[in-house]
Parts: structure tokens; C-alpha cells; sequence
């Protein structure tokens, strides 16, 4: 008697939901009030019309406090990740 045992004890993994992984890094966009704001970016942000024409180029840090736009279609690029954006 007077022994004791302790195991250090780590976890690693990953989080799902449903059959689907989630990446917390990811880029999410949403859009309120024709306001365009862009989370977890971290490069610039391109905003394209329908027709390819750059509306916008904000940096992440603007991009997360949000885009004026006019209503419409646009395309969000950030880095690698694109999106498709309907702006009401």
C-alpha cells in the first residue's frame, strides 16, 4: 500500500457531424443587409461579378467586418476557396 499509479492521457481526432468532417479553418461566408462577411480568411478577398469583373478587394481583416455590395450574383475568392454568393 502507499503506491500510486497516473497516466498522462492526451486526446486526437477530428469533429463530424453526421457523415461529413468538420474544418474548423475553413472560410464561411454569409451575407445580411447586402453586406458580404467573410470569416477565416486569410489572404485577400476578390469579389467578382457574374461577367468576371472585380467589384471588390478588401483584406481579411475588412472582409470579416463586412462588404457593401449591391444586389445580385457575385463570386468570393480567397486563396484557394471560391464561392458563390446571392446578395439581397
Amino acid at each position: 500500500n502507499g503506491i500510486r499509479f497516473w497516466y498522462n492521457v492526451g486526446a486526437q481526432g477530428s469533429l463530424y457531424t453526421g457523415n461529413q468532417s468538420v474544418d474548423l479553418n475553413k472560410v464561411i461566408i454569409s451575407t445580411s443587409n447586402n453586406t458580404v462577411f467573410v470569416s477565416n480568411a486569410t489572404e485577400n478577398v476578390i469579389v467578382t461579378n457574374i461577367n468576371g469583373q472585380r467589384v471588390k478587394i478588401s483584406t481579411a481583416l475588412q472582409a470579416a467586418k463586412g462588404i457593401q455590395l449591391s444586389t445580385g450574383l457575385y463570386i468570393v475568392k480567397s486563396g484557394e476557396f471560391v464561392q458563390k454568393v446571392l446578395v439581397k
